[in-house]
Parts: C-alpha cells; sequence; structure tokens
C-alpha cells in the first residue's frame, strides 16, 4: 500500500512554528499519512526535544486532544559533519547520551567509528543527510565509515533541487551509499508541512515499518 510521507519537519520543540495539534491538522490536510517530526538535537547544545516530543504526545492522546493519526518521532542531529535525520528509538536515546562526549572527538575518522560503535551498532535505526549541500566543504576528507552509516539522502529539500544546486554531492552520494532512499522533504518549520513529499510502500504506518522501509529491509 502506497503512503505519502513528508519525513521532515520541525514543531515548537525546536526551531518550528507549530504545534503538535496544529501540525496534524496541516499534514491531514496535505494528504499524508502521518506526522514525522525531527526537531532539532545539537551536540554543542542538547536539547530533549525529543523526549519532549514523546510526552506530550502521550499527554495530548490522553486528554483527547489528539486522535489517532499515526505519529513518528525522530530527530535531526547535529554533527561537526552536517546534520542528519536519525530514526529508532533506542538509537535515539543513546545519540543523546553520548553527543556531548563525541564532540569532543576532532578527527573525522574518530569520531564516526566512535558514532558507530556508541550511537548505532546495536540498534534497528535509519540515518538520512539532509540538505546534503553543506557537505561539500567536507566532501574530500569524510571517511568510509560515515557512509557506510547512512541509509539515504534528501534529493530535495524546501524545494531545493540538489541535482541542480549540487550535483557532486550526490553524484558523491549516490557512489558511496549503499542503495540509498533519495527523499523529497519539506523541511517545514511553518505551513510547509507535505509541500514535497515521498511515495512509500508499507503495509501500515509504523516506526519500525518506517526505518526498514528507508533501510530497503
Amino acid at each position: 500500500m502506497k503512503h505519502k510521507l513528508d519525513f521532515h519537519c520541525h514543531t515548537i520543540a525546536s526551531d518550528g512554528g507549530g504545534t503538535i495539534p496544529e501540525l496534524i491538522s496541516l499534514a491531514r490536510t496535505a494528504g499524508l499519512s502521518a506526522l514525522i517530526l525531527t526537531d532539532h538535537c545539537y551536540t554543542h547544545h542538547c536539547r530533549g526535544s525529543y523526549f519532549q516530543n514523546l510526552t506530550v504526545i502521550e499527554t495530548l492522546r490522553r486528554n483527547k486532544i489528539i486522535d489517532d493519526f499515526p505519529i513518528i518521532v525522530g530527530s535531526e542531529i547535529g554533527t561537526p559533519y552536517s546534520e542528519f535525520l536519525l530514526f529508532g528509538p533506542c538509537a535515539i536515546r543513546s545519540w543523546y547520551e553520548n553527543a556531548k562526549e563525541l564532540e569532543r572527538i576532532k578527527d573525522p575518522g574518530e569520531y564516526w567509528l566512535a558514532f558507530k560503535e556508541r550511537v548505532v551498532r546495536n540498534y534497528d535505526y535509519a540515518m538520512i543527510m539532509c540538505h546534503p549541500a553543506s557537505l561539500v566543504e567536507y566532501l574530500e576528507r569524510l571517511p568510509d565509515t560515515m557512509y557506510e552509516l547512512l541509509h539515504g539522502f534528501e534529493i530535495n529539500n524546501s524545494g531545493v533541487d540538489y541535482l541542480k544546486h549540487a550535483p557532486e554531492v550526490v553524484k558523491c552520494l549516490r557512489s558511496r551509499i549503499a542503495h540509498p532512499r533519495e527523499l523529497c522533504n519539506s523541511d517545514c518549520h511553518d505551513q510547509e508541512l507535505g509541500e514535497q513529499f515521498n511515495e512509500v510502500d508499507i503495509d501500515k504506518v509504523s516506526e519500525k515499518n518506517v526505518v526498514n522501509w528507508l533501510r530497503r529491509k
């Protein structure tokens, strides 16, 4: 079954302008099958936006302010080498636990090896490069380990076509990520939710199914 999903959206928990109920309304209007939240978490300022969203969703459902419209909570994590959309609850929790320690590692090779060992090694997760034009200055010095951890990248963000704006980055990511998902996302901070979207072929929208789809399982 085909589902329409936008994988990149921010709420007031980080730098977005919408609340979860408001974004659910936008998602429905746009014909999306679920609301996927990816609020920011930066290594230098580890805010608990992921946990805040989980708590707010639980409270809203308990008080019947929102219904059972599917919501998947991911996180846009900040690293010294661009930003990534991370999905999978155990991996996200591990990121929050290790982010500040990872920030102290200055060598790219050591950083990504530590990221692999401490954050994602033992968990089912999916990680997507977002707005990849920011990768340009790092292309020549990023280790293979980083690319091995990725499952795809944004080919379009907020209407910006990276095939036109950063073709060298797209070529690099296509060649170095095994079978990458190329996503079109809105990077919603206000009313843009669903302006870019992806057709996802899964039986039912769930966190596990979305992670498996991103991983091409």
